[in-house]
């Protein structure tokens, strides 16, 4: 069996750490989709296709009313939603903060991750008048290009 040269000809992409910007509550309206964190720009460092990754916490601060059906989107750049992930209203609390773990992992691409690259947008759809705040301590995501196998 021959080396495995994988790793020498497709180094690897190293992961990002981002978080929203420090200072106040960041607020999302109810009944509308709000962007709350953008990532570093992504691009790749060889020919392939890459999927795109992001593991991360969001720390969310409920007001007096409890939120109805909402959702976590992400989407590279301006583009539409590529995946949405539902809350738990079960752990929503009137006046209370609770933390979410996300991970998003989108679809492979040869094209949109080339130099100079694109950014990965995450947000929160709320759909009841409702609105919450994201709490930037607490709230924090590291990103990737993930190399997919050689087609």
């Amino acid at each position: 069996m021959g080396a495995n040269l994988y790793g020498v000809a497709n180094p690897l992409i190293l992961p990002q750490y981002f978080s929203p910007p420090a200072g106040p509550l960041i607020t999302i309206p109810g009944n509308a989709e709000t962007v709350f964190v953008t990532s570093p720009t992504m691009a790749t460092i060889s020919q392939g296709f890459f999927y795109p990754m992001v593991w991360g916490y969001v720390a969310i601060q409920f007001g007096v009313g409890i939120l109805g059906p909402s959702a976590f989107t992400w989407r590279i750049g301006a583009g539409s939603d590529l995946n949405i992930i539902s809350f738990n209203q079960n752990t929503f609390l009137a006046n209370g903060t609770c933390v979410y773990p996300i991970n998003f992992t989108g679809i492979a691409s040869n094209s949109v991750w080339k130099p100079p690259g694109n950014v990965l947008n995450i947000g929160i759809q709320l759909s009841t008048a409702q609105g919450c705040q994201v709490n930037p301590v607490g709230s924090w995501f590291i990103c990737t290009l993930f190399r997919a196998p050689d087609q």
